[in-house]
């Protein structure tokens, strides 16, 4: 006896009934459930049987046993799934180390050009910026980047360059969230930006400080840098005033859908807010299925 699995809507059989209706056949593959329950595959197929008059008198159908076949199948995806993982994995591996090699000559060029020290020093942290998101794919293929991973990564990677501490705050229940594929490098330097930003206006013995929230809502990300210092008259986002290059790229790159970035003065602290939403980042799914147990 075949009793049908739950793994097919409703609508499905009636296409199948449809389409014998229509040409006297069908066949492909379903899944059946036994007595016991257990769900398994099936080819089959089913031609309508007609009369003299050309009534269909009744049906006949063919079921093969598909379990073998689709665990055969399943294994040739799971294999060809992991030598993908490998060979993106040296891809990422190569890009890392190429532009390690790019950041090597400029840091030679600014030994040699003492007076062009702070722009290639510039260059050189957009170069680690696009370095770090190769190096974090390349670790784990299989998942995304998460933005907290980029953002200590790349505070990091500025810290030692400019041998300036910068804190970093992320709540111990945080819930990671994931960067959107198209939008990691744009992001990279967009922090790169930011942060470096913050240094370099916040003087050598100011103190720098990120803080990661989950605000407005529980899907959202409020990055806070904060440092000392003044803003400019007429800064921001929808005016040039007072944006140096590295400000107007990460202005440039900002998404217009789901990214919001704006500056507040409180004293003698500047706030610089960059709010991320969907569809920038989207709360990982396994972080978010044991927060929620």
């Amino acid at each position: 006896m075949i009793f049908r699995s739950d793994r097919h809507h409703p609508s499905f059989y009636a296409s199948i009934h449809n389409q014998i209706k229509q040409t006297g056949t069908w066949q492909g593959e379903v899944w059946q459930r036994r007595k016991n329950g257990e769900e398994y595959p099936v080819q089959l197929s089913i031609s309508a049987v007609k009369d003299e008059a050309g009534q269909v008198t009744n049906f006949v159908s063919n079921i093969i046993d598909a379990s073998n076949a689709h665990q055969q199948e399943q294994l040739r995806l799971q294999q060809e799934a992991a030598h993908r993982n490998i060979l993106i994995q040296e891809v990422h591996h190569r890009i890392k180390n190429n532009l390690q090699g790019i950041t090597g000559i400029l840091r030679q060029f600014a030994q040699t050009h003492p007076k062009m020290s702070d722009p290639i020093t510039q260059a050189i942290s957009q170069v680690q910026s696009i370095s770090m998101i190769h190096g974090l794919q390349g670790r784990a293929v299989a998942s995304s980047i998460r933005a907290c991973e980029l953002t200590v990564s790349i505070a990091a990677g500025i810290e030692t360059l400019w041998q300036q501490t910068i804190h970093v705050d992320i709540p111990e229940n945080w819930v990671p969230c994931i960067i959107c594929e198209n939008e990691t490098v744009p992001l990279a330097l967009i922090l790169n930006e930011l942060i470096s930003n913050a240094v370099k206006h916040g003087g050598k013995n100011g103190e720098v400080k990120i803080t990661l929230r989950h605000e407005p809502q529980p899907n959202s990300i409020r990055l806070t840098i904060k440092n000392n210092g003044l803003i400019p008259p007429g800064f921001g986002c929808k005016s040039t005033t007072g944006f140096g290059t590295g400000l107007q790229l990460a202005s440039s790159l900002l998404s217009q859908v789901g990214a919001r970035l704006s500056w507040k003065q409180h004293k003698h602290t500047v706030f610089t807010l960059l709010e991320l939403d969907t569809p920038i980042i989207h709360l990982e799914q396994t972080a978010l299925n044991t927060h929620e147990h």
